[in-house]
Parts: C-alpha cells; sequence; structure tokens
C-alpha cells in the first residue's frame, strides 16, 4: 500500500459519559468501523465477499482467571 489509510468518524453524544468522555466500549466500535472502511478500501469489500464467498475473520483469544 503506498498511501495513508485514515478513518474518520464523529463521537455521537449518547457515547459520551458523566465525566464528558467517550465510554470504552465505543472505542471497540468504533475501531470495526474502521476496519471495515479498511477492508473496502483495500478490495475486501461487499463486491468481493459476494463473489469469493470468503470473509475475513479476527478471533480473540481469551484467557481465564487462575
Amino acid at each position: 500500500m503506498t498511501r495513508t489509510f485514515h478513518y474518520r468518524t464523529s463521537v455521537r453524544p449518547e457515547w459520551i459519559d458523566y465525566n464528558g468522555h467517550m465510554q470504552d466500549a465505543y472505542y471497540g466500535l468504533v475501531f470495526s468501523h474502521a476496519v471495515d472502511a479498511f477492508q473496502d478500501e483495500v478490495g475486501f469489500d461487499a463486491a468481493y465477499r459476494k463473489a469469493t464467498g470468503c470473509t475475513t475473520y479476527y478471533p480473540l483469544k481469551v484467557r481465564r482467571p487462575p
């Protein structure tokens, strides 16, 4: 990739907590939307998924407490 990818969005009022900060759960949502936009940018878009039947999946390893 020869150019830099930028994703921009606005913080919605309902995402703001009682301290005036964006609630932590919404950082994950924004990141997820940015990943979707990046995949579209590099060609893993809806047309690709429809044509190939392929998608991406990033499993997270969850560790149980000892």
